[in-house]
Formats: structure tokens, sequence, C-alpha cells
């Protein structure tokens, strides 16, 4: 899967920190997110996840529906 992390309606502006949580607050996966692409290449299941992007000192959240293949 590629999750779509414009979602967050925010142009972040360089290279950023992002974890994906599932639904009972556990991480599944985290990295660097390359804002060129504003992409994350993944293979979750289908399920519903969390996903934080940290910016400086902010952080930006957005949930994501993965329906499967």
């Amino acid at each position: 899967e590629i999750l779509e992390i414009g979602k967050l309606d925010k142009q972040l502006h360089k290279e950023n920190n992002y974890a994906i949580y599932n639904t009972v607050g556990q991480l599944i996966e985290n990295g660097i997110l390359n804002t060129k692409h504003q992409t994350i290449k993944t293979k979750l299941n289908a399920g519903v996840y969390v996903v934080k992007v940290s910016e400086d000192n902010r952080n930006y959240t957005t949930r994501v529906i993965l329906n499967g293949k």
C-alpha cells in the first residue's frame, strides 16, 4: 500500500519523522517521510490507522482507512 500523507492538509517543508499507530495505540511502523512525494510505502493489513507526522515541534495527525486488495 502507498499512503498519501498529503491528506494532512498541511504542506510540509523538509524530511520529517512519521509514525503509524493501530486503533489501540500500538506503534506499527515509523520512519522518515520524504516531503517531495508525501507518500509512505508500507505493507499494512486492511484496517484503520493513525498517521502522525512531526515537523519541528508540531505534530500533524490523520486517520487512514485501508480496505485491502
